[in-house]
C-alpha cells in the first residue's frame, strides 16, 4: 500500500519595497506557514548592509501593517496549494460504436439507425445472395464505408478493394446487377 508524503510547500517570492531610495529586494520564503513577519524583517535585515540594516522596519501589505506575529501565509491571504490527487484514468472497456451505430452520437434515434441499418440490409440482400450475403462484420464494415465515403461510392470503389453498394453510376443500382446476373447465367447455356 503506498502512502502518500505530503509535499513540501513551493517558496513564496516576496519583493520588499522601501520607501527610501533602497531598491526592491526580492526573497523566496520558503515557508510561508511557518514564517512570521519578524523573521520575514529578519531575513529583511540580513540582505542588507550597515546602516540600513539596523532602521526600523513596518511590513506593510494591502495598506494593512503586519504584526510580527502574523504568518505571512495568513497575513498575505495566500491561497492553500490545490490538493493534488493521483489521478488515474479509466481505460474504456466498450468498444467504439461501429456502423450506423456511429450515428447515434451525431444525433439520430436508436429507431432512425434501425430503420438505416434495415434499408441497407435489403439493398444488400438484393445485390447478394444467401449464401454470398456478407458476414455481420463485414456488413459493419461496409456500414462505416457508406459512412465515410458519404454514400459517394459510384460502383468504381469495389474494383479497388472497396465495396459494392448496388449503385454502378448509371441510375440501375441493384436491379440491374440482378439483371445481369441472370443475363449472364443464361448465356452460359
Amino acid at each position: 500500500m503506498a502512502s502518500f508524503a505530503p509535499e513540501p510547500p513551493s517558496p513564496l517570492r516576496v519583493t520588499v519595497r522601501f520607501t527610501t531610495s533602497i531598491p526592491d529586494l526580492l526573497l523566496d520564503i520558503p515557508d510561508p506557514n511557518e514564517t512570521t513577519a519578524i523573521a520575514l524583517k529578519h531575513l529583511v535585515r540580513s540582505k542588507l548592509d550597515a546602516p540600513t540594516n539596523k532602521h526600523r522596519y513596518r511590513l506593510i501589505h494591502s495598506g494593512k501593517l503586519l504584526k510580527d506575529d502574523d504568518l505571512l501565509s495568513t497575513a498575505l491571504k495566500i491561497p492553500p496549494p490545490p490538493l493534488e490527487l493521483p489521478i488515474q484514468k479509466e481505460k474504456s472497456t466498450a468498444p467504439a460504436p461501429r456502423g450506423f451505430d456511429r450515428l447515434l452520437s451525431g444525433g439520430f434515434t436508436p429507431a432512425e439507425v434501425n430503420q438505416l441499418r434495415l434499408q441497407f440490409l435489403s439493398i444488400q440482400s438484393n445485390i447478394h445472395t444467401p449464401d454470398t450475403m456478407p458476414s455481420p462484420e463485414v456488413l459493419r464494415r461496409m456500414e462505416d464505408a457508406w459512412i465515410d465515403d458519404n454514400a459517394g461510392n459510384t460502383g468504381a470503389g469495389a474494383g479497388e478493394g472497396g465495396f459494392d453498394f448496388g449503385d454502378d453510376g448509371l441510375g440501375g443500382g441493384a436491379l440491374d446487377d440482378l439483371l445481369w446476373g441472370i443475363s449472364w447465367a443464361s448465356c452460359g447455356r
